[in-house]
């Protein structure tokens, strides 16, 4: 029930779910990622005004994306797929987020026109 999980995530259950997934025991770990899951799963059921979930950023200040994100290095199948699974659909990885790096002070550009002097070349021309 939505109502259920929102009061959960209002009392701070989030951060505690999030501590348990570094945790040895598979287990524990696979039903904190549910708990997780499902609360972001909420929150896209009840997206705010801005068409945003509000749970994403609850689980990101706690430091949930990281210690998702080292999930995906997990030895047991279903964690990682869970885990992918989360990132991709909650937190955009897999999108390139960066911008492209064209043309920023300090860059290398290509095509670029050589520093040509002002006059142009003169071949064979005596120098001066």
């Amino acid at each position: 029930d939505d109502m259920q999980i929102k009061y959960l995530v209002d009392a701070g259950a989030v951060p505690p779910l999030v501590n348990l997934l570094d945790k040895p025991d598979v287990r524990i770990v696979s039903v904190a990622l549910e708990g997780i899951e499902n609360i972001l799963k909420c929150g896209q059921r009840n997206l705010q005004v801005d068409g945003s979930n509000p749970f994403v950023m609850v689980v990101e200040v706690c430091g949930g994306v990281d210690k998702i994100e080292e999930l995906q290095r997990h030895e047991n199948h279903k964690i990682y797929d869970v885990a992918v699974k989360i990132l991709e659909t909650y937190f955009g990885a897999g999108e390139d987020e960066e911008e492209p790096m064209a043309d920023q002070p300090g860059g290398f550009s290509f095509n670029a026109q050589p520093g040509v002097p002002q006059g142009g070349f003169q071949f064979g021309a005596p120098l001066q």
